[in-house]
């Protein structure tokens, strides 16, 4: 063998090394290798290209015979440089070569060296802990923070996925896709969600959502002078009345009860959730919302048995205690497959609650999607929309598992709302 061939085959054998170290696994042997009858080998060193394989002898063994040939080697061949087989008796591939003395693995990065993450340190919120978010088990995580990525003069606020950023979030597994739980990010200790545009990737939107201090005790989804201010029961609702939240949940009360006597396997698989506590989940503190999530999905012996979660979504504030809210929208979480939920967004007045809904389906692990609603034709009846749609959902699902969700030809009765809410 010529000290060409060498010289290739130690360059070929630093490629290999190097390969390895970055964690990229050796190639297969082709296949035509294993195609020996018999043969127990197990390795097979590929030639240079410019070797003269009149050098090496022909099998001289009987029919059959799979190892009784020697390889006739020149003179000035150093085996040093070749491979020892290292796999178990068997093995066909498991193979490593020796690598060259010369060869300074030094010079090529760990594939820990390689991630974008790796040397750098979480940003930990104010609270001195990094943000979190609820996973489809229910328990609570950790965000990833990306504000390494971005730098510490990011202006925080809701706004496009920058460019150099679309990769690197595909590359994490952090883009929503149908494939993937959209999953909650933090930049420098303030957490966004990600949602996706008309034109998908390309009109990717980081959605930011401030942490607040705590959550308010006011009421959410009535002005202070609808009529019946005074009245928190519930069962008083004027001719164009805005729903406060008492009125939505005594509803949901009234067809939980219903659900109960009708069809209670699904009874017990549905949660029609109280307003507030629906709030509390996707604006309230970390430890609030996390607490406020088991109340909801976990029955009395503490298994999470819910798979249908009915959430009324509103534009309060989370901070500005002025700011009750001027829109109700609903958030079906379908959580069938806990590993992969879906958030369905029925809005009436299109668009309006995108980012509370937002914030609430990434709170707790869903992936959101927009779903047809009819529109409302006034301005206060967004609330009778979220019950009678409540309603209409839960009669599909009682009558077969793959439901239409579909509610665009939705009609809703505000005086038959009356009428049930007086009892």
């Amino acid at each position: 063998m010529s000290l060409v061939s060498l010289k290739k085959l130690g360059q070929y054998l630093r490629v290999v090394e190097a390969n390895r170290a970055l964690g990229v696994a050796f190639p297969e042997r082709p296949s035509q290798e294993s195609r020996l009858a018999g043969s127990s080998l197990s390795w097979s060193p590929r030639v240079p290209s410019d070797f003269d394989p009149s050098e090496w002898p022909t099998p001289q063994g009987p029919a059959g015979s799979s190892s009784t040939w020697s390889p006739r080697v020149p003179s000035d061949f150093d085996p040093s440089e070749w491979p020892t087989p290292q796999g178990p008796a068997g093995s066909s591939s498991t193979w490593s070569p020796r690598v060259p003395s010369d060869f300074d693995a030094s010079m090529w990065p760990t594939p820990q060296e390689m991630r974008d993450d790796a040397q750098s340190a979480p940003v930990l919120s104010p609270a001195g802990r990094p943000p979190f978010f609820i996973a489809p088990s229910g328990v609570s995580q950790e965000l990833e923070d990306i504000g390494h990525l971005v730098g510490d003069d990011w202006q925080h606020g809701s706004q496009p996925v920058p460019d150099f950023l679309l990769d690197v979030l595909d590359n994490k597994m952090l883009m929503p896709s149908s494939r993937m739980v959209p999953q909650p990010v933090s930049i420098n200790g303030e957490t966004y969600s990600i949602t996706l545009g008309p034109r998908g990737r390309s009109d990717a939107q980081l959605i930011h959502h401030p942490g607040p201090s705590s959550v308010p005790d006011a009421r959410i989804g009535a002005p202070a002078t609808s009529a019946s201010s005074g009245d928190r029961s519930g069962r008083v609702l004027g001719a164009s009345e805005w729903l406060g939240d008492e009125h939505v949940q005594r509803d949901y009360e009234l067809l939980a009860q219903e659900l109960r006597g009708s069809n209670p396997n699904l009874a017990a698989r549905t949660r029609f959730v109280d307003p507030l506590m629906a709030f509390r989940v996707g604006q309230g503190t970390e430890i609030d919302a996390l607490r406020a999530f088991h109340r909801i999905v976990d029955d009395r012996n503490g298994n999470d048995t819910a798979d249908f979660l009915f959430l009324p979504v509103n534009d309060a504030s989370a901070t500005d205690i002025n700011r009750r809210g001027t829109h109700w929208s609903l958030l079906l979480v379908d959580r069938r497959d806990r590993e992969r939920p879906v958030a369905y967004h029925y809005d009436s007045a299109r668009g309006h609650n995108d980012r509370p809904a937002a914030m609430l389906a990434a709170r707790v692990g869903a992936n959101l999607q927009d779903a047809p609603i009819s529109q409302q034709r006034n301005g206060y009846d967004c609330g009778v929309f979220v019950v009678d749609g409540t309603r209409a959902l839960v009669r599909r699902l009682a009558e077969r598992q793959q439901a239409d969700l579909n509610l665009d030809n939705l009609v809703v009765d505000r005086q038959a709302l009356q009428n049930r809410l007086r009892g």
